[in-house]
């Protein structure tokens, strides 16, 4: 063979081999966002959402209060969400068991699950009304409750329009096939009155006020609790001045929020509380999902059980200062 039939035909091999790993690199398989996955940071953007939205087990959440639904999410929603709302979803209702911030039974929980579609392998997100506490407290009972993959999205509605323009939001509501919701009720992240009572000179524990500087003093009192203070020991962190940033009501950054907790010690076990259980549920994520602390309870009847609850004879049954 002739040195130029031997380099015509290198030439041509090299050209139908360059072309084969060309085509193999253009279209090789990628990634698909319609296919299901495993695992949700606890924090999602605007973008991860946007990105995402075609994941078959994805399952957004509205999750709003008193007129949000009228006046927000029946006005324009992120694709594919639903609503819930905050006082009938996560709560035990106060006129029958006495007491507000009682997370919704096993069974409440399991039927509203099941009637809204989710299953336990979705993976929720979780978003409304920018700092709403409420949000924090949906985030808590799914954790509660055992379901693994919940995350919030940071900045809510708010960032999502701020990022994807209003033209982004619809107003048909999503088809939901019903379930059979499973839970698993995680103990170890929930404390109650009594235990908390029979702790309060434990020197492994640290409580967290989550309330307003002025309702940890006690000069201000919340309506339907009958005494003003805190619970002996506690120190005031405020959950929203501790943790969103008061200029685009996103989340701070992990920075910020570790100075602000740097005095709170990881190898302790820390119990955070508010009036509800709701703003501390806030706390709770913070504590637990960004910074990393591994032994994290909120106290749900917080402090409008506290200071209600009484002894048969009528004194009060637990102290404050």
């Amino acid at each position: 063979m002739s040195k130029k039939n031997f380099l015509i035909i290198a030439l041509v091999v090299a050209i139908i081999f360059g072309g084969y790993l060309l085509t193999t690199m253009i279209i090789k398989p990628q990634p698909s966002l319609t296919q299901p996955i495993e695992k949700i940071d606890p924090v999602v953007s605007a973008d991860w959402l946007s990105a995402n939205l075609g994941i078959p087990n994805l399952r957004l959440i509205f999750v709003g209060s008193g007129k949000d639904k009228v006046e927000i999410y029946d006005q324009g929603h992120i694709k594919g969400s639903v609503y819930l709302d905050s006082g009938s979803s996560w709560y035990e209702d106060k006129t029958k068991i006495g007491t507000s911030g009682i997370v919704v039974s096993k069974e409440k929980f399991e039927k509203l699950m099941g009637e809204t579609g989710i299953s336990n392998d979705d993976l929720i997100v979780l978003y409304g009304v920018p700092a709403s506490a409420h949000i924090g407290r949906a985030f808590w009972t799914f954790k509660y409750y055992g379901h693994e993959n919940v995350a919030y999205l940071n900045g809510g509605i708010t960032e999502w329009v701020r990022k994807m323009g209003k033209e982004s939001l619809v107003k048909e509501t999503q088809e939901i096939i019903s379930t059979a919701y499973k839970s698993a009720p995680q103990e170890n992240i929930k404390i109650t009155a009594d235990e908390l009572s029979r702790n309060l000179t434990n020197q492994g524990i640290v409580i967290i006020d989550a309330r307003t500087a002025e309702e940890y003093s006690g000069q201000k009192i919340l309506e339907g609790v009958s005494r003003g203070g805190r619970i002996p020991g506690a120190v005031n962190i405020e959950w929203y001045k501790s943790t969103i940033s008061p200029d685009n009501e996103i989340l701070k950054s992990k920075e910020e929020l570790e100075l602000i907790y740097k005095d709170i010690p990881k190898d302790k076990e820390i119990i955070v509380y508010c009036q509800t259980g709701t703003r501390s549920s806030n706390s709770f994520f913070v504590l637990k999902y960004i910074l990393g602390y591994p032994n994290v309870r909120n106290y749900e009847g917080s402090w409008d059980e506290w200071s209600n609850a009484k002894n048969p004879d009528g004194t009060f049954r637990y102290p404050v200062e």
